[in-house]
């Protein structure tokens, strides 16, 4: 088995700035996300935005992860709009990855809609999440992560100030969009 962390364990080691290394799923296909639970990942990010996994899939991916009894279970949500995130930390993730942050103030839209008030304007029902962290809303805050994406020019000139945000736990660099939107080569062109 891999180590097994919990989700305060993994959000105060991600705020240490400590390395963790972690698997990222676009499908969903639970039995093979159980078995790379098993790998020895610090996390496993199930994607959302552009994987092919839907809400059922999101909860089953989770699901597995946490039967693995090792890494800790985070969705890169499709947008960063509160309905997304909260279903999300609802179903049972540690936290959320959100992507096409360009300003600061998008990263605290971000951090806003994955906290309960009165810092946030997360609404209660934790559904799964109580399983993994909670019930409490002041350990849910102090628990779960959010991790804001540079895709984007915008968000690159912005990083100092996004990274600077309240609450927010770090941020992923999306190689992809970043590399096209400043004019790189895709591998085929």
């Amino acid at each position: 088995l891999g180590n097994v962390m919990t989700a305060s364990e993994f959000a105060a080691r991600l705020r240490r700035r400590e390395r963790l290394s972690g698997y990222w799923s676009v499908l969903d296909c639970p039995v093979a996300t159980e078995w790379l639970a098993h790998v020895g990942y610090d996390y496993m990010a199930l994607d959302l935005q552009h994987g092919l996994i839907g809400y059922s899939g999101m909860v089953s991916g989770l699901t597995a992860i946490d039967a693995a009894h090792g890494p800790v279970g985070l969705i890169r949500v499709e947008a960063n709009h509160p309905t997304a995130i909260g279903r999300a930390l609802d179903a049972g993730a540690a936290g959320v990855i959100v992507p096409l942050i360009n300003t600061a103030e998008e990263a605290a839209q971000a951090v806003t809609a994955a906290t309960y008030p009165p810092t946030g304007i997360r609404s209660y029902g934790p559904m799964r999440a109580q399983l993994r962290i909670g019930p409490t809303p002041t350990v849910a805050n102090a628990d779960t992560v959010v991790l804001a994406m540079i895709e984007t020019p915008q968000g690159l000139e912005n990083v100092e100030s996004i990274c600077a945000t309240a609450g927010l736990a770090g941020i992923y660099v999306g190689p992809s969009d970043l590399r096209l939107a400043v004019g790189g080569a895709h591998s085929q062109d």
